[in-house]
This record gives C-alpha cells, sequence and structure tokens, in this order.
C-alpha cells in the first residue's frame, strides 16, 4: 500500500471516529472562515512518502510516512524549511509546549514513542522528551506510532489520530480544557467527599526537559527585559532581584513604586497563571504589606477570553493589581 493510497483510505473511514470532526473542530480553533478539505489529508499535502493535515505546515501535523522500513502514524513537528513554511522557528514554541505536556500530562502519551530526524540521522527518545539540541532548522520531531506494511490497520491508525487529539488541541490552542469531551460548559463546583483518584506512576525521566523548560524561559526573560530597557531605562529594570531567600524574574521601579514581573513556561495559559500568581503575592504581600504597585504574570501564550475575564475578576473583586503580558520568541 503505498502513502497516497493509506491517506485516501484513512479520510474514506472517518465515520464514527472523532477525527471525523477535525478540520470542523480545527477552524473553530483559528478562527478560520472555511476550510480546502473537511478530510484529514488532502492532494496538496500528500506525496509518495508523506502526508500530513490540510493546514498543518505551521502546526503540529497528523502525519503519516515510510520511516525506518516500517509506517510511521501520529503526530509531527517539520522543522526543515520550505516554500510554505520558509521560516520554521514559528513552530518552536509549539515544540516547547510538547515537552511541558509531557511532563504535566503523561497519561495522555501512554503506548507512544518519541524519535526524530536530524541531519539525516533518527535517534529515538525512550525518556519522551525532545532535546534542546535538536529544536532547530532540519529537523523532524515525531510522536506516535510504527507499523510494518504488512500490518496496516486503518482504524488502528484512526485510534490513535482520535488519542491524540486532545494533544493537538492541547498544542495549537493552548487550552487548560478538553473542548472534544466538554464543548464550552462551564465549571461547576460539586462537593463529593466519596469521588476520589488513586495516584498513578509514570517512568518519565525530567532532567532534559527541566533543561529545555529553563532554556525557553531564559529566551522569554530575556526578551522580556530588552523591551522593559527600552521602555523604563536601563536603571529602573532589575534582573533576578533578590528578595528574602526568593529571586524575581524582573522588577522595574517607576515613580518611585514597583512593578513584579514572574515569567513562566507550561502546557496552557491557565496553568502560567496558576503557577505565577501565588509567587507574585507571596513576593509583594508575604511580609503583611504591600511591596509592589502591580503584577505581571509573563508567558508566550495570547490572552484569551476565559482567562482575561478571570484576571479581571481578581482585579474587581479582589482589587488585585495582577495583569498579563504576551512575549513571543
Amino acid at each position: 500500500m503505498t502513502i497516497p493510497e493509506l491517506a485516501a483510505m484513512i479520510n474514506e473511514n472517518l465515520a464514527g471516529h472523532q477525527m471525523s470532526n477535525f478540520q470542523s473542530l480545527r477552524m473553530k480553533m483559528k478562527g478560520l472562515e472555511q476550510s480546502r478539505t473537511y478530510k484529514i489529508f488532502s492532494k496538496i499535502t500528500t506525496n509518495d512518502k508523506w502526508a500530513f493535515h490540510d493546514g498543518g505546515r505551521s502546526e503540529i501535523q497528523y502525519n503519516i510516512g515510510l520511516d525506518n522500513g516500517g509506517i510511521r502514524y501520529g503526530l509531527a513537528f517539520s522543522l526543515e524549511p520550505s516554500q510554505t513554511l520558509p521560516d520554521p522557528t514559528v513552530l518552536f514554541h509549539k515544540v516547547y509546549r510538547l515537552n511541558y505536556l509531557i511532563e504535566e500530562m503523561p497519561e495522555l502519551f501512554e503506548g507512544m514513542s518519541l524519535w526524530a530526524w536530524h541531519n539525516g540521522e533518527r535517534t529515538d527518545y525512550p525518556n519522551m522528551c525532545i532535546p534542546q539540541r535538536i529544536i532547530t532548522g532540519n529537523s523532524f520531531i515525531f510522536l506516535g506510532k510504527e507499523c510494518s506494511p504488512e500490518t496496516i490497520d486503518v482504524h488502528e491508525i484512526l485510534r490513535t489520530f482520535d488519542q491524540m487529539l486532545e494533544i493537538y488541541v492541547r498544542i495549537e490552542g493552548g487550552i487548560e480544557e478538553n473542548p472534544i469531551e466538554r464543548g464550552n460548559e462551564t465549571a461547576v463546583f460539586s462537593f463529593n467527599p466519596s469521588e476520589h483518584r488513586l495516584p498513578r506512576e509514570y517512568s518519565f525521566d525530567s532532567t532534559e526537559r527541566k533543561i529545555v523548560v529553563k532554556a525557553q524561559h531564559s529566551q522569554i526573560q530575556n526578551k522580556l527585559i530588552e523591551e522593559l530597557k527600552r521602555d523604563f531605562g536601563d536603571a529602573n529594570v532589575s534582573v533576578e532581584q533578590r528578595l528574602g531567600y526568593s529571586e524575581i524574574d524582573v522588577v522595574v521601579k517607576e515613580d518611585g513604586e514597583f512593578i513584579f514581573y514572574e515569567v513562566k513556561v507550561a502546557s496552557s495559559l491557565k496553568r502560567v497563571i496558576r503557577e505565577a500568581l501565588g509567587q507574585l503575592m507571596e513576593y509583594s504581600y508575604y511580609e503583611a504589606m504591600k511591596i509592589a504597585k502591580k503584577l505581571v504574570i509573563v508567558s508566550d501564550y495570547p490572552l484569551d477570553d476565559k482567562n482575561g475575564a478571570y484576571l479581571e475578576f481578581l482585579r474587581r473583586e479582589f482589587n488585585l493589581p495582577v495583569v498579563y503580558k504576551q512575549i513571543i520568541c
């Protein structure tokens, strides 16, 4: 079976799978008015060696292809320059998001493998972490499964695609909730002492991943510092400002008052806010006094309506001077 034939078979067997609504979901997430196709793959995105979902060149892409003598199927990042994506660096922050997501929600990745082609050589990563050194041009990063050409099962491929749909949504949308299952349902508090979940153990080695996260944190922080120095002047910007045993990422002095900035990287903006807010409040208020006139949460996500409304509620209801700032690297 050729790759074009396999792509056609996958498109023809979407009924009964969550992927049957993939392009509609993608249109909604991207704010698109229309899509070229409601199938996964199109002729434009299919050739003899691989196929990726229509519209997926600048995204984490659903991908099938010939790989190491077998057939791969799953999600991929193509960091190689092309006519349709001359600057693949626009994908780098999404690669970082995948690393964060593996760290924070490893249950989404059960049964999957991670490997990459870099400078013509394949390397497998059993610890499920994308190293910093391959988040560069001329890399192809793949997450998913493999089978032999003789054992291809189209519905198994589609079941795997369904399983990976939440990963796609979280990487492309940067959201906490899973709209595939819950739509726009509003979370409602309901006390239930009988409901509990036992902890589960996973074997992911996070050492390399922490290095990658630190590198992304530094990129955002450095760009933030450059911008603040332009706006406020070098003498009014303090980096890694000591406060007791803690260090505040950036502090700005304005009109004799202080603004605290906390940089966070995570798999969603909701997690960014959750992790940064407690630190900022501790920095400013722990000694039962107000040190900063403004608390600024910093990350690379755009501020969506839901998280914007949450921060607005905190400002209005609790008079908490917290705002959000996006820094795109």
